[in-house]
């Protein structure tokens, strides 16, 4: 009958989305699914789950992403697909710039699963980084249970928290572990030369703002404002270790790596330092 027929063809245009899926046709599969799931279909949870991870992880569709996330939450009925589309969500609202509706979906998604490690770190993340609640932060990123899978996330997101505290020494900690399991983040090394210069070490804080420098970076965490663009070190050459130049450089290279547009007082420094002729730093 009518409904037999739709099922087959549901069906069929699944397997062919699947064929397109795996031959990395992700537009092609991407129709497919959206016509199986048109019709009564067996496989929509499945079609549903596949169109989020290419609209969120092969073409960064949020918005699309989103209204699949929502067709999916009304298809799943097993707690771990539910805590799945939960935690897409999460991860779609907190790109799209809404932190307290993407902590609720996390958080909602942790408590199905048990508090699983990779939803406490974005937790842990949105609260440092986009809420600023740096104590939330870092009692998340203490709950997390094999550290040791996370330890370079874990210590960057633990200094981070400690820098924007004042607790410099420990943030200095924190970013040392971090570019140890992780010797090619370059955005632990800009903020552990920062945390250095906060305590007067100076000749350290150069020296991690230099290797900053050569490795390059983008925004810190990739979870900051859409206005975030990356830095490389062809954008600054430095040419003296004096420290309100380094720092205030040090200043702009994070507020650019942020895409946080307020830059801190020490910028004043770098001006007065440049007028006073004490530096010479000129774009590339």
């Amino acid at each position: 009958g009518p409904v037999s027929m739709e099922i087959y063809t549901a069906e069929r245009d699944f397997e062919e989305g699947m064929q397109y899926y795996n031959q990395g046709n992700f537009f092609a599969a991407l129709n497919k699914f959206d016509l199986s799931m048109r019709d009564i279909g067996m496989r929509n949870t499945e079609a549903c789950s596949l169109s989020c991870l290419i609209l969120i992880y092969n073409y960064r569709e949020h918005s699309a992403a989103l209204r699949y996330i929502e067709r999916g939450l009304d298809y799943a009925e097993s707690p771990e697909l539910i805590a799945t589309f939960l935690y897409w969500k999460g991860l779609v609202l907190s790109e799209m710039g809404q932190a307290e509706v993407a902590l609720a979906s996390y958080q909602e998604s942790a408590r199905i699963m048990q508090q699983p490690d990779s939803t406490l770190i974005q937790i842990g993340t949105l609260y440092a980084y986009d809420l600023r609640l740096y104590d939330k932060g870092l009692e998340y990123f203490d709950k997390i249970e094999d550290a040791a899978s996370y330890v370079a996330e874990i210590e960057f997101g633990r200094g981070y928290c400690h820098y924007h505290q004042g607790l410099y020494l420990d943030a200095i900690t924190d970013f040392q572990k971090a570019v140890k399991t992780r010797p090619s983040n370059g955005a632990a090394y800009l903020m552990m030369g920062m945390a250095k210069f906060k305590v007067d070490q100076d000749e350290g804080g150069c020296a991690d703002l230099r290797t900053a420098l050569s490795l390059g970076f983008g925004p810190l965490t990739g979870r900051f404002k859409k206005n975030a663009k990356p830095v490389k070190a062809s954008h600054f050459i430095i040419f003296t270790d004096c420290r309100s130049s380094a720092l205030a450089i040090g200043s702009i290279l994070l507020a650019k790596a942020t895409g946080i547009a307020t830059l801190s007082d020490d910028l004043i420094g770098f001006k007065v330092a440049q007028l006073s002729g004490f530096t010479q730093v000129k774009t590339a």
